[in-house]
């Protein structure tokens, strides 16, 4: 009787039929191309990124209810979090936008304009 831990080798003095010594033999160009398909891959990944500078606002929540409007800022920290571990990406500092006002409070407009000066 087999457990849970047993190979799965047929019992001594009988030969495994030749289907299942086929699928167990590794063939050169099955392994060929998973590498080929590997360095494909790893390639473009580690080539130059050009980065980009990304102003992240909080999101306009000043028609939902004053208990719910929390949302508007924690939707721009999830955005932020995604962003900064992305290297094409670079982020204004927050420092730099508070020199314009606070950020909740600004409308289209406004986040166009900083936009641009920032």
């Amino acid at each position: 009787m087999r457990g849970l831990g047993s190979d799965s080798s047929p019992p001594a003095g009988v030969e495994a039929p030749k289907e299942v010594r086929a699928m167990r033999e590794p063939r050169p160009w099955v392994v060929l191309g998973i590498l080929t398909v590997l360095v494909a891959l790893i390639v473009p990944a580690n080539a130059a990124v050009k980065p980009r500078v990304v102003l992240v606002v909080p999101f306009e929540a000043g028609t939902l209810p004053a208990d719910d409007r929390w949302i508007g800022e924690g939707i721009g920290q999830v955005v932020a979090l995604g962003l900064a571990q992305h290297p094409a990406f670079v982020q204004i500092d927050k420092g730099r936008l508070r020199a314009h006002g606070q950020p909740e409070a600004w409308g289209e407009a406004a986040v166009i304009q900083v936009a641009r000066v920032a």
